[in-house]
């Protein structure tokens, strides 16, 4: 499939965010909050691993909409025709993020904390450790999927890239990436 990158290119080879497919306009954009719903249906069908997602629908809302609010955060969207296909979600600052989101929403997120823990009681421990990272960049892409329906057309290192530009517009010079194991 033909396409071509519209605007114009910095000293760095990279391209500006609004690339033209020829059959439909595809466009890497930040999320607002009119997209939490999207994503957080778009995160459940594809991201089914992860303490956000076990804590269900109502924290992910939490978590999406804390990071849209955050000044040091940044949620990137792949859309084509309209319809997200990629979320990229980022925080210059994770251990403070992360601190401050469980402080803010300790009472809403203890049902579902409690709820987990009778499942799986090694979570609260898995949930005691789980943001602190010593010695490791204070920047992070914390999330990063694709809809399956969308996968292997780059979509996810178009994300990435577009996540490199906005860590070096906010003087990050280096940042890090959880993967999980099966991926």
């Amino acid at each position: 499939m033909a396409s071509s990158i519209l605007g114009k290119f910095s000293k760095s080879g990279s391209a500006k965010i609004k690339y033209i497919n020829y059959k439909s306009a595809i466009m890497i954009r930040q999320a607002r909050i009119s997209d939490i719903d999207k994503i957080v249906k778009l995160h459940i069908q594809n991201l089914k691993d992860g303490l956000l997602y076990s804590l269900g629908e109502k924290a992910l809302k939490l978590f999406y909409n804390d990071l849209l609010a955050d000044k040091r955060s940044f949620i990137f969207l792949f859309e084509e025709k309209n319809k997200i296909f990629g979320v990229a979600a980022s925080t210059k600052d994770a251990n403070s993020f992360f601190k401050e989101f469980k402080r803010k929403n300790i009472f809403r997120l203890i049902p579902p904390m409690i709820s987990k823990s009778v499942k799986d009681p090694v979570f609260p421990f898995r949930l005691a450790f789980s943001q602190e990272y010593p010695k490791v960049p204070e920047a992070e892409l914390l999330i990063l999927f694709v809809a399956a329906i969308s996968r292997g057309r780059n979509i996810g290192t178009k994300l990435v890239r577009r996540t490199i530009e906005e860590f070096k517009k906010k003087k990050v010079s280096e940042f890090k990436i959880t993967i999980l194991s099966k991926n």
